[in-house]
């Protein structure tokens, strides 16, 4: 089964190593939140891949500022 991979603002775009970094939390921990559509495969306008937020507010709140994205 593929993702599909969304394409979004560099504002909202992080690697993966970058969104485990702010998250505080592992790798593996960014790939289950991928899994369990948490943060969404994503890539910014160069095509460089990584994740992003499932919507605009998850930028601004979990990514954004380095809190937890899980509840």
């Amino acid at each position: 089964m593929l993702l599909k991979v969304e394409t979004v603002e560099d504002a909202a775009w992080l690697s993966q190593p970058e969104a485990a970094r702010r998250l505080g939390v592992t790798l593996l921990r960014v790939a289950v939140l991928i899994v369990n559509r948490r943060l969404i495969p994503a890539e910014n306008a160069a095509g460089l891949g990584g994740v992003g937020p499932r919507d605009e507010g998850e930028v601004r709140g979990a990514v954004g500022s380095g809190r937890s994205a899980t509840p």
